[in-house]
């Protein structure tokens, strides 16, 4: 005799065996993703409609299969309609026929949520998925949880290339709504205790999630917001830059016009420089023994001495290490004053 257990507390499936299978049978189990727990004696493996079908199909190997559920009170009714764990069904299988996917729908629905009923009808072109019984309010949140995971479901067989500018329309089938699976003629039944109980760790399991969604979202929120004030603050001082570097080209040049093509190439040798040796920095080195080499490394577009000096001028007021900088490149040129010496514009006495 076989049993099937379906373990909708951890979404799983599992088949015990009075005794040890055919090695026909168990070379199905392998085939369709059951693994065997030595320990609970039997195989075990994730709810999907195609295992389900599989379970329900072992009487081909003279096996009897009787459907055993676990009780309401320990289901999980946020965990049964959680849809993040729902496949791409038609790229797994690429299934046309459409009572064979209402089949596979049916099963599934009915495997996964026991207390209600379910009609599945499908015709050449279209699917019809409808829940026309069960123990909650029709408007409640657990029937609209329960609604949307099956048309999550439904639809994770479907395909839709249309193109609704031109009229153009593609689908695997029509049908499946989600806004009428509860329908007109939808009944609630009595609710029994374990339902009931049911109901309240729904609420309080969704009251927790909303909860950590909520503290989820706010710190997603905060980051981005932390993200865009750190750039802010890098084309703060890219624009300070490229100010104090203007105003080097103005200063010393007869030209009335600026050449910017000159400040920008200044700009990003600089934020380069400037990166390169907080990299070095970082790991320990010191800057002195470090700055002349990463100038170079820094220079990838050929920049001329009166440029480097005015990429040093410009670290040495807005960067961090800014000072201890100016004063290793004025101690190259032999000077030890304020300012900044630019070796292109430097007087031979």
């Amino acid at each position: 005799m076989t049993t099937i257990t379906m373990n909708n507390e951890k979404n799983g499936i599992e088949i015990r065996f009075d005794g040890k299978p055919e090695s026909a049978v168990i070379a199905a189990l392998k085939e369709n993703g059951f693994r065997w727990s030595g320990k609970q004696k039997m195989w075990y493996a994730k709810q999907s409609a195609e295992r389900i079908a599989f379970a329900e199909g072992l009487g081909s190997f003279s096996s009897t299969v009787s459907n055993q559920t676990e009780k309401h009170e320990e289901y999980n009714l946020l965990d049964m309609t959680r849809t993040e764990g729902i496949e791409d069904n038609f790229a797994l299988y690429r299934i046309y026929d459409t009572k064979e996917i209402a089949s596979i729908i049916r099963k599934h629905l009915r495997a996964r949520f026991p207390m209600c009923k379910w009609s599945v009808r499908s015709d050449h072109h279209s699917i019809d998925v409808s829940l026309m019984v069960s123990p909650f309010e029709k408007n409640s949140d657990e029937i609209k949880a329960i609604a949307h995971y099956a048309y999550k479901f439904a639809q994770s067989y479907n395909y839709d290339n249309s193109d609704s500018m031109t009229d153009y329309f593609d689908v695997n089938f029509y049908g499946v709504y989600e806004s009428s699976i509860v329908g007109y003629d939808y009944e609630q039944r009595e609710m029994t205790e374990a339902e009931a109980e049911m109901v309240q760790k729904f609420q309080e399991s969704k009251a927790e999630f909303e909860a950590a969604e909520e503290i989820r979202k706010q710190k997603e929120f905060e980051e981005y917001q932390k993200q865009r004030e750190i750039e802010a603050a890098e084309a703060k001082k890219a624009a300070e830059i490229r100010k104090v570097n203007v105003q080097t080209i103005e200063d010393n040049h007869e030209v009335k016009e600026v050449n910017y093509t000159i400040v920008n190439a200044v700009v990003r040798y600089a934020e380069k420089w400037a990166e390169l040796m907080e990299a070095r920095i970082a790991s320990g080195e010191k800057l002195i023994d470090i700055a002349d080499k990463t100038s170079h490394e820094a220079d990838t577009e050929g920049i001329t001495g009166f440029m480097y000096g005015c990429a040093v001028n410009a670290l040495s007021q807005l960067w961090e290490y800014g000072e201890e900088l100016r004063r290793w490149h004025n101690k190259e040129y032999n000077y030890d004053g304020d300012g900044v010496v630019n070796p292109a514009i430097l007087t031979v006495g």
